[in-house]
């Protein structure tokens, strides 16, 4: 058995010659044979003697590896480095011949085995063989390992360092390279994993870049580490196709997992509907891919045959690994680095779509993620700034129409994150929002004021009322001096003062903001548009609230019927607000002792849940239970506003 070095042309030959030393005396020329010790001669004339010996009729029991094949010398100003593996192959058809390779096209060749991640226990192994020869300090962690593999297999032998070396094995995710350099590094220095797992959240580039003499040696894996594994592909990748590379740059900025097509169309396409030019606000190659199907497959499969990515099982969509995710996040210089993130800001903030678009729960679920990545870019300008140290993250120097593209990305943020009840996250985002546009447009701009109502919302959420008032006044007073008493942004900040007062308990007041809401809707948006329906629905609480069952009921109904008509009976099943509405005209109709009406409105609320938000979800056990206890005491139940 022969393991060759693949990554290089020059390293191949040198082992191919360097293994001419285990042929037998006799069998190829001597020269040949003593070319490793001596280092004499030629060496293209050694390879030619091993491979020649290779196809000897009765020389079959041999395997070949050729390791880390891993440059592709069909593209144009090839690798330097790279070769054609099949020029070292012999001449023969007996024998056998391993390849290990990041080449995807390499595959044609012979029969091919996709190598994925290990698991827990494998991690175990690897880590434990590479970082067991360190003499004096292998005991006490071996065992720590052989307990963790033992509780991965259902028994039970606490440690209290298992934590540790699980968080560091975890970020690893069972990739064996990452694996092996980790456990060297440990074993040559002698940190503890606390300091390492420190090292690898803070200083992640040098600890995965290659290291020289004086440094940490792999030996292992010689010259190879998790850094220049992927700087490899990269650079071959960037000489293709640009668009590839800064795609996998930006991907640094989202979620490792969910990165598809329709995300950046959506993009391309709120964009447009907002009269932006998608040619001006995003960098050619972004605009170029997201509008086009076949150069976005054309760029994942390039990615993909250089093993930087992978399919999703099930899905039409894409992953990286969580440490080529890292890699290429350390890539990028810090100039890249806040553009990228901006740049990522602006493609999630823009993909969600209306929220009475029928697509919207299943796209807010699947950006959720990808938001709370991009969202950092956000949370360390808020970071810096309280710190009083200048950040590179402000949209003050940005040019005017880009600032306002940004900031109601920044806005959509805010709102996801809102919706996944981070509301402290959710405030910082506003808050910058805030003191961003303030600082670009001034204190009674449009966007401002915009800005000004969402951060009322989060106040009211979090339970903060006065504060909400107070943003909530502040933007009224400005959207009727900018716009008027019936424009969508001042009704829907007058509902939302509606919804704040009734949480108050000032009923009254509460009462003639809805109205004024319902009747300014009524006449501009029409009597059953979604968002007039949001107003019936709220003012239909406040009558409950109020013990006005029948003037409470009629406005469920109207609620109920409008949402019908509206979205259709196929789709109203799984509206939320129209199960919100279900769920309290049923409740309405238990306090009035009607329980067949009100089990048919919980069954079809709790159906629609189940649908939406999956049978685990609070809203569908809790519309479960109302079901189940159905003509038994209760206790009150408190209906909720909707704040739009």
């Amino acid at each position: 058995m022969f393991w060759l070095d693949g990554q290089t042309q020059n390293s191949l030959k040198q082992s191919i010659a360097n293994s001419a030393s285990r042929i037998p005396e006799g069998q190829i020329a001597e020269e040949s044979r003593s070319y490793s010790t001596s280092g004499d001669g030629n060496i293209n004339a050694v390879v030619k003697d091993v491979l020649g010996w290779l196809t000897n009729p009765d020389n079959t029991e041999w395997l070949l590896i050729f390791d880390n094949v891993d440059r592709d010398h069909r593209q144009r100003d090839a690798d330097p480095n790279a070769y054609d593996v099949t020029h070292y192959f012999p001449g023969a058809d007996h024998g056998s011949i391993l390849i290990t390779t990041r080449l995807f096209y390499l595959e044609q060749l012979g029969a091919s085995l996709g190598l994925k991640t290990v698991d827990m226990y494998q991690a175990h192994a690897i880590f434990q063989s590479r970082y067991g020869r360190s003499v004096g300090k292998t005991a006490y962690v071996l065992n720590s390992l052989k307990r963790i593999a033992c509780t991965h297999h259902n028994t039970n032998d606490p440690s209290t360092d298992q934590a540790e070396i699980e968080t560091l094995l975890s970020l690893l995710h069972g990739l064996p390279l990452a694996l092996a350099q980790a456990a060297s590094y440990l074993r040559e220095t002698g940190i503890d994993f606390a300091t390492y797992i420190k090292f690898y959240k803070q200083q992640w580039k040098e600890l995965m870049e290659p290291h020289d003499d004086t440094g940490t040696p792999l030996q292992d894996y010689p010259d190879r580490s998790v850094w220049t594994t992927w700087t490899i592909s990269f650079s071959a990748i960037r000489e293709k196709n640009e668009a590839a590379a800064n795609l996998l740059l930006l991907w640094a900025h989202l979620d490792n997992k969910d990165v598809w097509y329709g995300l950046l169309a959506a993009a391309l396409h709120e964009l447009t509907d907002h009269k932006y030019d998608p040619a001006e606000c995003l960098p050619a190659w972004l605009h170029g891919i997201a509008s086009s199907e076949l150069k976005f497959t054309d760029t994942i499969r390039l990615l993909h045959n250089y093993s930087l990515i992978e399919d999703m099982e099930g899905l039409a969509s894409y992953a990286t690994h969580p440490v080529v995710h890292q890699w290429a996040l350390h890539m990028q210089d810090e100039t890249q680095r806040v553009n990228l993130a901006r740049l990522a800001v602006i493609v999630i903030g823009w993909v969600l779509p209306n929220e009475y678009a029928e697509e919207f729960l299943t796209m807010q679920r699947r950006l959720f993620a990808h938001a709370h990545c991009s969202s950092q870019w956000i949370l360390t300008s808020v970071a810096n700034r309280s710190h009083r140290r200048g950040h590179a993250c402000s949209v003050v120097s940005v040019e005017e129409k880009h600032a306002e593209l940004i900031l109601n990305a920044v806005i959509e943020h805010g709102f996801l994150c809102k919706y996944q009840n981070k509301l402290i996250e959710a405030e910082k985002v506003f808050q910058y929002a805030l003191q961003e546009s303030e600082l670009a447009f001034g204190p009674e701009h449009e966007l401002t004021i915009k800005i000004v109502g969402s951060l009322g919302i989060v106040y009211a959420d979090q339970g903060k009322l006065a504060e909400a008032e107070l943003m909530y006044q502040r933007a009224l007073g400005e959207q009727e001096k900018i716009f008027n008493s019936e424009h969508e942004d001042t009704l829907s900040t007058v509902n939302n003062l509606g919804a704040l007062y009734k949480n108050q308990g000032r009923l009254a007041e509460a009462e003639l903001m809805y109205q004024r809401a319902l009747q300014g809707r009524e006449k501009a948006l029409g009597p059953e548009h979604v968002v007039t329906l949001t107003t019936v629905y709220n003012l239909g609480n406040l009558y409950q609230d109020q013990g006005k069952p029948a003037e409470a009921e009629k406005l469920y109904q109207r609620a109920l019927q409008g949402y019908q008509k509206t979205l259709g009976s196929e789709n109203v099943g799984t509206h939320e607000p129209a199960l919100d509405v279900m769920y309290n005209l049923g409740d309405l109709y238990e306090r009035q002792g009607k329980l067949t009406e009100a089990k048919e409105m919980f069954t079809r609320a709790f159906a629609g849940d189940q649908t939406v938000f999956g049978p685990s979800h609070p809203r569908s056990q809790e519309a479960s239970w109302r079901i189940e206890s159905l003509g038994k005491p209760q206790g009150t139940t408190n209906a909720f506003c909707l704040c739009r």
